[in-house]
Order: C-alpha cells, then structure tokens, then sequence
C-alpha cells in the first residue's frame, strides 16, 4: 500500500534539454492550433486560470494556474531586470502538471520554450483574424530577443508568401543585426533598422520587448491601418493616443480579458484606468470597449480595414494546451524513461 502511494506520488522533470532529447518539438502549424484551441475553451468557460504575484525592486515571482475540462497547470515566472548584467536570462519558467484523476503533480517541466512558442504564435492568430485575407504583410518588430527570433520564426513557417519586408528594431544596432542574419535566407526582406522610417508602411507591428518604459513610438509615426500585436508582458510601449482611439472605434482586442483585469500592467490596461479611474472591476471585456480575440474569427473582410490593437498575455490556459498538443504523445508512450524522477 505504501509503494503504491509513493509511486503516485512520482513527479518527473524534464529541463529544455531532456524535451529535444526526447524529440519534443514545437511545430508552429501545432503550436498555434493549440492555442486557438485553448482561446475558444476560454471563452466558453470550459477554461479557468488565475494569477498571484509578489514584487520588490526589480525582481519578480508569479504564480499562474489554469484549468481546462481534464488537466490543471501551474506556471511559475521568477524574474529580475538585473539578471541580464549577470548574463543569465531576465525570467525563468516553470511549468507543474497535474492530471486526472487524482491532481497529484505528475510532470515538471522547464517553460521557457513552451511559454515562447505560444506567444509567438498571436501575430499568426491576428494576421488570420484581423488583416484582409491574402494582402500582403509589411512588419515591423520592436525587439530583437528571443520571442522577436521566435515570432520570425513562425512567420517564416506560416505565411512566407505573404510577407514582403521585415524590419527589426532592437535595444542595439549589433543584436538587431545578429537577428537579421539568422533569417538572410528567408524569402522576403528581414532587415535590421535604427529608426522608424519603415513604420509608417508597416500593417503589422509587433512589440516583443519587456518593461518597456516609455512609448515606443508616437501615434503619428504608425500606419493608420495597421495590426499592433502587443506582446509585453507589462510596460508603456504604447502611447496613450492609440489606446484612446482603440477604445473609442472599438478596436482593441484582447486574447484573456481575465488575465489582462488580474495584471492591469499592459498598455491598454493602464489607459483605462488612467482614462476611466477605473480598477476593471467589470469581468465583461466589452465594458471598456475591448473585445475578446475568439470572436475575432467571425470578423468580416471589410471590418479588417481599421486599425486593431491586440494584447496578448498568454494565460497558463494556452501553456497546458500546448504541453497537451506536443509533450503528451511522448510522456505518455509506454517506453517513456527519459526523465529523472523526484
């Protein structure tokens, strides 16, 4: 009886390395159906998520959960601005699985790639849900880490044809251009860029960048048909100006209106409360004028002409439907031992 309650009690860990040891890859064709999968289970409710967050200084640790119909996940971000001058990364993910029927943790497992794939899978999401179908994409990405490489990554993959230029601007010329590199054989223009010249013509901006302090670009330099993708976890990258007009022509859309109340750090979330004195009490996006980016894939053709602005937070919901999409078929294979266990 004891053996057999110890044996449940087994919790496997894979770091970054043991998932490409075992094959585990994050396919964006996958990934992003997963995390469309993941939208719609939102927005029926057949899918739950919360947050906890402690802060002080510079550092930070928080405590994502979601729950869909069978599993449950937890998501521990710690991060700190001041781990870059130590060369290591800025935050650190961990992903804890629980799965029926008892809920007791079964996997652990390293986040950091997981939690990119899915959110470099949102400017995919907004190209097909609020750009005309077929024109072509002139991008412009703010940043040059690792989910701007990823989301490169995932426009080469997906939509190649479509793309005629894509410029990066980062924090310095050299990464910028180190990034650009990578993809010299992409088939459509990636070119590093010091300025924003090529914003004005750009219909797909992307903002992968991290507390970012002040805006990144004022509202006459942008297009006046783009899609903004915002993908910062908390910062002021967008000037208040564009979030007004957002608000006010209804163009604002959002992929967790729960996780963007529960974080109030994005953009669109600091204007409303700034704009309205509000503290989002509301739990119904639309009564700030926000929609939900689920009900996005039912736009018409000729409501994509506006300019939109989507914030993606990424709650825990899409990690656990992307664990679900790309790990299970290998966890749950009957030779499995590629794991040390805890």
């Amino acid at each position: 009886m004891d053996d057999d309650i110890e044996a449940s009690r087994t919790i496997l860990y894979l770091s970054r390395s043991a998932l490409r040891k075992l094959g585990i890859a994050f396919e964006p064709q996958i990934v992003t159906a997963a995390v469309e999968h993941a939208l719609a289970d939102v927005a029926s409710n057949n899918a739950v998520s919360t947050k906890f967050a402690l802060r002080r200084d510079d550092t930070k640790l928080s405590a994502l959960g979601a729950m869909d119909k069978d599993d449950g996940i937890f998501k521990i971000i710690s991060s700190s601005e001041g781990n870059r001058a130590r060369g290591l990364p800025r935050s650190n993910i961990l992903l804890i699985i629980a799965r029926p029927p008892s809920f007791i943790p079964s996997h652990i497992i390293d986040g950091t790639e997981i939690s990119l794939a899915r959110t470099a899978s949102f400017p995919i999401i907004s190209v097909r849900r609020l750009l005309p179908d077929g024109c072509d994409l002139n991008i412009f990405i703010f940043g040059a880490s690792a989910l701007a490489d990823m989301c490169i990554r995932y426009l080469v993959a997906l939509c190649p044809n479509r793309i005629r230029r894509l410029a990066i601007k980062g924090r310095g010329s050299e990464t910028s251009a180190k990034l650009a590199a990578k993809y010299r054989e992409a088939p459509f223009l990636v070119e590093a860029v010091n300025d924003l010249k090529q914003l004005p013509t750009s219909n797909l901006v992307i903002t992968a960048t991290s507390s970012v302090k002040q805006p990144l670009f004022q509202d006459h330099q942008i297009a006046s048909a783009p899609v903004l993708v915002v993908m910062t976890s908390e910062g002021d990258e967008i000037p208040d100006q564009y979030c007004e007009q957002a608000i006010r022509n209804r163009s604002a859309v959002c992929d967790d209106w729960a996780a963007v109340r529960a974080r109030r750090r994005q953009s669109i979330a600091k204007y409303i409360e700034k704009k309205f004195g509000s503290q989002l009490p509301s739990e119904q996006p639309e009564n700030y004028g926000i929609k939900n980016l689920e009900e996005m894939k039912y736009l018409k053709n000729e409501e994509r002409r506006k300019r939109w602005i989507m914030t993606s937070v990424g709650s825990a919901t899409t990690d656990l439907a992307v664990v679900k999409k790309c790990c299970w078929h290998v966890l749950d294979s009957s030779n499995f031992s590629g794991a040390p266990r805890l």
